[in-house]
C-alpha cells in the first residue's frame, strides 16, 4: 500500500501515546522532521497534536513552538472526577475530541495518519474509511507489552512502526560543551 504523492494528508497526533511509545524504543520525536517526512509522502493539509496541559514553562513554550511551525494543538483538560479509573476517563476524553477533530477532516482529505495505539479508536478508523479516506495507523509493537491494540492495528488500512520510523523521526541528539581548558 503505502503513501501517494497526489494524497491529501492529515496527521492526528495522540501527544501522550507517541511521546509514550517513542521514549519505550528510546528516542525523541522531532516533531519538524516528522512534518517533513509526511509532506514528502503527499500533500500534507493538517496536523493536529492533542496533548493535555502544559505543567511547566519548558512544556508550555514547546506547545507555543508546535503552533508556531504548523501544528494545530488541541490542548484537552485532563478530568478531575474522582472514579476508581479517572486515568481511563482522562484518555477517554482525548479520543473524544481527537475522533470529532478526525471526522471531521475526513471529507477534505485523502489520508489520515493517526499515531495512536489506542484500541478505542478502532471504530474512529472504521468511520473514518466508510468516508473512503484511507487510515494509517502508527504505534510500536516493539516494546513490551505492544503499545498498539490488535483491533486498532487490523482495522486501519496500513500500520507503520514506530521503531522503523526512527532513523527519520529522532530528534539529533545535542553534543554536550565542554568549558575551554576542560578535557
Amino acid at each position: 500500500m503505502g503513501f501517494y504523492p497526489h494524497e491529501r494528508l492529515a496527521l492526528i497526533i495522540d501527544a501522550l501515546s507517541l511521546q509514550t511509545a517513542a521514549r519505550t524504543l528510546g528516542f525523541l520525536v522531532d516533531y519538524k522532521r516528522l512534518q517533513e517526512t509526511f509532506g514528502k509522502k503527499g500533500k500534507l493539509i493538517c496536523s493536529y497534536y492533542f496533548t493535555p496541559p502544559p505543567q511547566d514553562k519548558e512544556a508550555h513554550a514547546f506547545l507555543n513552538w508546535m503552533s508556531a511551525n504548523g501544528y494545530s494543538v488541541v490542548v484537552k483538560q485532563l478530568s478531575d472526577c474522582e472514579e476508581e479509573r479517572p486515568r481511563y476517563r482522562s484518555r477517554t476524553n482525548v479520543n473524544v475530541s481527537l475522533a470529532v477533530r478526525a471526522l471531521t477532516v475526513a471529507n477534505n482529505v485523502d489520508h489520515i495518519v493517526i499515531f495512536s495505539g489506542d484500541g478505542n479508536l478502532r471504530r474512529l478508523v472504521e468511520a473514518l474509511k466508510k468516508r473512503r479516506a484511507r487510515v494509517t495507523v502508527i504505534s510500536t509493537l516493539k516494546s513490551s507489552p505492544p503499545l498498539v491494540a490488535d483491533q486498532l492495528r487490523r482495522e486501519a488500512d496500513q500500520f507503520l512502526e514506530l521503531a522503523d520510523l526512527m532513523p527519520v523521526l529522532c530528534r539529533p541528539k545535542v553534543e554536550a560543551k565542554t568549558k575551554v581548558g576542560a578535557l
